[in-house]
């Protein structure tokens, strides 16, 4: 997107995605960031969100995790017992995923600024790599 003159419409996205994913404990009830309601033109709602912890104990996919452990200090990642013991799943899990279907699966809702970066066999390949190598970090 290039830079906004007087009388340019940001564009409103339409579309807000929730997880559908069971409720898991450790997960939290508060406030969404302003900055990813933002381009929805929405102010701040409760919601619930997993935790990184929480994350990795469900085994989510690649593009979470990419995300929640780069946002993450991993010394400062406390990971209890069960947490733990999940490691080896997350790390399966993020390995077996193809990269098939993390395009049909994540790069489809993605915005097609994003999409469109997302969506490279490469990209795909080094945040794979990197989510693998960030758990096994925290064994």
């Amino acid at each position: 997107m290039g830079l906004l003159r007087q009388g340019d419409e940001l564009p409103i996205r339409t579309k807000v995605e929730f997880s559908r994913r069971g409720t898991i404990e450790g997960a939290k009830f508060e406030p969404t960031d302003r900055e990813v309601l933002r381009p929805y033109g929405l102010t701040p709602v409760l919601a619930t969100h997993y935790t990184t912890a929480t994350a990795i104990r469900q085994a989510r996919d690649v593009f979470d995790l990419s995300l929640l452990l780069a946002r993450t200090d991993a010394a400062k990642l406390a990971l209890d017992g069960e947490a733990r013991a999940w490691l080896g799943d997350a790390i399966d899990h993020a390995m077996g995923l193809s990269f098939d279907e993390y395009t049909s699966k994540v790069v489809a809702y993605l915005e097609p600024d994003h999409a469109e970066i997302y969506a490279d066999r490469s990209a795909w390949d080094a945040m794979q790599q990197d989510v693998v190598a960030r758990l096994e970090a925290l064994r």
